[in-house]
């Protein structure tokens, strides 16, 4: 069994491609040389040796542990009886980049976004011939679950030969992180080259790849080492890579806050910042917000609202000035006695009146307030829960909810939205939580 490890870094500009960025250069790729030429090529006869795969379908388990990335390749026959003109070959989604070969030579490759999504290459007449001709596609897979969609064959006749089916692959190197206290050259990435065609798969080395997103990495890493010594509390800012799995983090986070205090032996007070809004969370930060405000409900907790200090085209918003302040607030008001108002308005409950919505607030210190403007990012739905924009107005330090178009109103609720920016505060200048009443 041999296992030669390339001699090459993963160039950095190369490293695009995982970032699925466009100008990844599949030029800057297909140099990489992954001692598959000989396969490629024409004169190659040995495909009956390899391994056989089903496509349209995924190539993840090719080492019956479902996490292969690497560089594979697929290799399928077909028959032509004639050849008039120039035929196109339809790819469906490959992950995450390929290079399609006709007959040993390339007619196309694509790359990130372009190569998830279909695509098709002309194939110029002379490269086909009467009889057998050989497609070969090699596929460079990272992150991604590894995939091939469907292929055929398009005559300029009209006809459409599926190459659906059995096809031949052949793994010819697996990505591993190269990372090592010697040589630390970003972006850490490298192959081992698997060039003998006996190699006994089951016994190949654990290839493992540890980033700051490896489970559990940053705590051991970060957390873990400070954990024998006494701290006064604890502030936290994240939850952006979280909103896609919002519902996970209404019970992970909590549990993390009460697993460091266990591990502390301290009830320490756990102050956080809810995210900002950003115009790219595909609708779901709001869900995200919500179940930050519902961590409120672990004892010695605050959080701060950031609805009016975000920057909607940036994810990290610049203002940490008013975040710091926010934060120290809820320090010298829980921990220090001081007599200041350190939390924006919380939801409490509602009550129903005709068709409006009365919802009461925690936090609303010497009242709540507009700021003279109207109030926005409120909505109103009935019991099919599907919500319109509502009107509103504050009265006896009460926001009032209702919509023309519903009538029988049951549920309310506000900041909805990737990019709702707050319209309500308590005139000590600190924005509601996004909430809603279900």
């Amino acid at each position: 069994m041999t296992y030669i490890r390339v001699s090459y870094k993963l160039p950095s500009d190369v490293w695009y491609l995982f970032l699925e960025d466009p100008l990844g250069m599949p030029d800057k790729w297909e140099k990489l040389d992954f001692k598959e030429d000989k396969y490629i090529s024409s004169s190659y006869q040995d495909y009956t040796k390899w391994k056989k795969l089903i496509l349209p379908g995924s190539f993840d388990n090719v080492f019956e542990t479902n996490d292969f990335d690497g560089v594979i390749l697929f290799e399928k026959s077909f028959s032509l009886k004639e050849v008039k003109g120039d035929y196109t070959l339809t790819l469906g989604p490959i992950s995450d980049m390929e290079f399609t070969y006709i007959n040993g030579e390339k007619i196309g490759s694509s790359l990130g976004k372009k190569s998830l999504a279909n695509k098709s290459y002309k194939i110029p007449e002379n490269l086909l011939k009467t009889g057998q001709n050989r497609i070969v596609i090699k596929v460079i897979n990272q992150y991604n679950k590894g995939k091939v969609g469907e292929v055929s064959l398009n005559s300029p006749l009209g006809g459409n030969i599926s190459l659906n089916g059995i096809w031949n692959y052949k793994v010819i190197a697996e990505v591993y992180n190269q990372f090592n206290e010697k040589e630390q050259t970003w972006p850490y990435y490298s192959f081992y080259l698997y060039e003998n065609p006996s190699i006994n798969f089951s016994k190949r080395p654990q290839v493992q790849s540890y980033t700051q997103n490896s489970k559990s990495a940053l705590f051991n890493g970060m957390i873990h080492p400070i954990v024998p010594y006494n701290i006064k509390g604890s502030i936290w800012y994240q939850g952006e890579n979280n909103v896609s799995r919002f519902k996970e983090y209404e019970t992970l986070f909590p549990a993390m806050i009460k697993d460091w205090r266990k591990k502390w032996n301290s009830d320490f007070p756990f102050y956080f910042v809810q995210i900002a809004p950003f115009e790219n969370y595909n609708g779901l930060s709001s869900s995200l917000r919500n179940v930050q405000r519902k961590t409120l409900k672990v004892e010695k907790t605050g959080m701060v609202v950031t609805l009016d200090i975000g920057e909607i085209d940036d994810i990290h918003p610049s203002n940490k000035h008013d975040v710091g302040n926010r934060l120290a607030g809820l320090a010298l008001s829980n921990d220090y006695g001081k007599s200041i108002v350190a939390s924006g308005p919380l939801y409490k409950d509602f009550e129903l009146s005709d068709n409006t919505l009365i919802v009461s607030f925690d936090f609303i210190g010497s009242g709540l307030t507009s700021h003279d403007k109207e109030l926005s990012a409120f909505e109103i739905a009935g019991a099919d829960k599907k919500y319109v924009k509502a009107k509103a107005y504050i009265e006896n330090n009460k926001v009032y909810i209702y919509s023309s178009k519903i009538q029988n109103p049951k549920y309310a609720r506000y900041a909805w939205k990737d990019t709702s920016v707050a319209s309500l505060f308590n005139k000590e200048g600190l924005p509601a939580s996004t909430f809603t009443t279900e």
